[in-house]
Parts: C-alpha cells; structure tokens; sequence
C-alpha cells in the first residue's frame, strides 16, 4: 500500500514539475524594421539593388539591439524573407512558393510573423512598390473609370493590387508604428495619412512620383537616421531632397514630406468649417492650380493651396494646421519639366488633396467612401 502512495506522490511531483518548467523567453529588440519589395513587376530590377544599399546602410548604421527584415518579391524569382545582420551580411530566413505580395492577407501574415518571431519595443515599415495614393484601381490613367488598364494603388503584383483600406486594415490593431516610409509615388495626400492616421506615428511620403531609384542612393549613408533611439524622418527626407536637387534636367525631381499623423484629426475637424460653408471650385480655376501628377487633368491638389481658395479669410488658421500636421516638407522647382505634362512647383505645402470634378462622376462617388472625406465633410 506504501509503495502505492508513494508512486502516485512521485508522478504528481513530477507531474508539477513539467508544468513548472520555464518557458525559454524570447528577446524583445529595441528596434525592428520591416522592408517590403513587392517588386514582381517592372521594377523588378530595382529590389537586389535596395537590398544591397539596405546592407551597406544597415552596416554603417550600427545600430544596437534593432534587427532589419526584408521581404523581397522580384519577378522570376521566388519570395524571400531576409535578415540584414550588422555586419552588412545577410540571412535567408524562408524561400516561399510565388504568392501575391500585393495581397492584404500576405502582408498581414507576414507583419504577424515579424512581431511574433522578431518583437521589439519599436517597430518601423519601409514599403516600396508601384502606388497611385488612395485612387481606385485604373483611376490615375483613367479618371472617368469606364477602362480599368493597369493602375496602381498601393502594391502592385503582377497586376493584382492592394487598396488603402486594406492596407490600413492589414496593419495590426495592436501595434503602432513608429514610422512607415512610402517608396512609393502619390502616397503625400492627406486621404493617405488620414487613413493610417492609427497606424503609425510618422509618415514619410511623396506627393508626386519618385523617379527611379527611389532611395536607393541614400540608404547606404542615411538607413542609421531610421535606427536611432528618436528616429530622424526628417534628416532622412531632406537627404533624399538633397540627392535629387543637386541633379539636372528632369532627373531634378523630387517631392517628399513628413507627415504627423496624431495632427490629422485636428486638420479634418478644420476642412469639415471650411468645406462645410463653401461650394466647389469650377474646372478653369482648377486648371490654375497647383498638381502633382504628370496628365491634361489633375487627380492630386496642393491642399494649402485649395483650403486656402475656398476660406481666404482663414489663411493664418489653415497655414498653422497644416503645419502642424506636416513637420517636413521639400519640393524641387520643377517635376521632369521635359517630359508630357511635367509641371513647375510653386507650392508645396507636403499634402495633395483630391478636389471633385464635375467630368469625373464616378471617381467622385469613389472619394465619398473614403474616411478622410466622411470625417472632413
């Protein structure tokens, strides 16, 4: 009977002891950033380029306690998800099967897997793909909506394309980011940064397109200024502006801003007094005004400048809101002055804003499902 008890004792000690046994922890980083090439499309050729600028920068930043993962999709190969290690090296951590970088549940899944295999006490995003801001698919060649050719929205794989609203939905609701720069053309409007305006602290954004290739000159000597304990948006945008401006010819065109996100809310209250009590502006005053992209219409407004021609008694008011919102803001004179409908820079206040046009009905509708427009109107 003894012998018994004393076996049944044994297995509860044990027992215990395997429920007690500690889990092995897993080490929070201070800093992990996520690099997102979806380059399965024509620029494929820019992704092994970043990836090696990514490197070198890495390198030089010497950052202490961050780690740097890139997914890289480029066309003809496969998937990768990488590990830029300090020293410059890097790892691959997974090859994956072709899937659609462009796809909200691919991103979702892989931003999961950062936080659970990567967790840090920051977290930083750097995306960089084909992007057309918060225009439906087709809409930036095609405006009246009635075609729908290949346009970009905010990734593009091989076609198939990803919306803001997916995009901010696939962001986790339970971690913001310190920062996510957009190498990306047309994501500075102010649809854009009211969107993630729950999803990151800091934008880094273009108001028009960004010429090729993109920052891939800067990373090597600007990556650190995304590294430090405070990240410096703005040093790495005015390096960015730096490099363009110092070129000639159209390659001296540049746009690129740093947004406040935690401003937006205060901004759409002031839009929702002034566009409350105004009519639109007709289509020759339109013409006058400052664009963004390169076409006979324009899709992508300097919102100083139009806040402004709606409440010109409330310019003092507009200017410090906006300023408010946008901490960094540089625009070359002149966007690819040579090319078809290349445009000069006036104004550049570092938001565009999508104005409704009578010639574009549907668009027109589209913009009403945004959530900038039902909170500013």
């Amino acid at each position: 009977m003894n012998k018994w008890i004393l076996l049944i004792l044994s297995l509860l000690i044990f027992s215990a002891c395997e429920k007690d046994e500690p889990v092995p922890d897993v080490h929070v980083s201070e800093r992990t950033v996520l690099v997102w090439l979806a380059g399965d499309n024509n620029l494929y050729s820019e992704v092994s380029h970043k990836l090696s600028a990514l490197a070198e920068g890495f390198r030089n930043a010497a950052p202490e306690d961050c780690r740097l993962l890139v997914y890289a999709d480029r066309r003809g190969n496969y998937p990768q998800l990488i590990e830029i290690l300090p020293d410059g090296n890097y790892s691959v951590l997974e090859t994956y099967p072709a899937q659609n970088s462009a796809s909200p549940e691919t991103f979702s899944r892989f931003l999961n897997y950062m936080i659970e295999t990567a967790p840090a006490r920051h977290y930083g995003l750097i995306l960089f793909s084909h992007a057309t801001g918060w225009l439906p698919q087709g809409a930036l060649e095609n405006p009246t909506l009635e075609e729908k050719p290949l346009s970009r929205t905010v990734f593009d794989d091989n076609g198939e394309q990803m919306t803001l609203d997916e995009l901010a939905d696939a962001l986790p609701a339970d971690v913001r980011f310190d920062y996510i720069v957009f190498e990306n053309c047309f994501m500075g409007g102010v649809e854009v940064a009211y969107a993630l305006r729950d999803k990151a602290d800091r934008l880094l954004v273009s108001s028009a397109e960004i010429l090729s290739p993109g920052f891939e000159e800067i990373y090597s000597s600007s990556l650190y200024r995304l590294f430090a304990p405070t990240p410096d948006l703005s040093g790495f945008a005015a390096d960015y502006y730096n490099y363009r401006n110092a070129k000639s010819g159209n390659h001296r065109s540049a746009t690129v801003s740093v947004i406040n996100t935690s401003a937006m809310p205060q901004l759409a209250s002031l839009v929702s007094e002034i566009i409350g009590g105004s009519t639109l502006l007709d289509e020759e005053k339109l013409k006058t005004m400052q664009r963004f992209n390169r076409h006979d219409y324009t899709l992508f407004f300097d919102l100083e400048e139009y806040l402004c021609e709606l409440a010109p008694n409330r310019v003092t008011e507009i200017h410090t809101a906006i300023s408010e919102a946008v901490e960094y803001a540089a625009a070359t004179a002149d966007f690819m002055p040579t090319y078809d409908h290349g445009f000069h820079i006036a104004r550049h206040c570092g938001l565009t804003v999508y104005i409704p046009q009578p010639r574009f009905p549907a668009l027109n509708t589209a913009y009403t499902e945004t959530a900038w427009y039902k909170d500013s109107r």
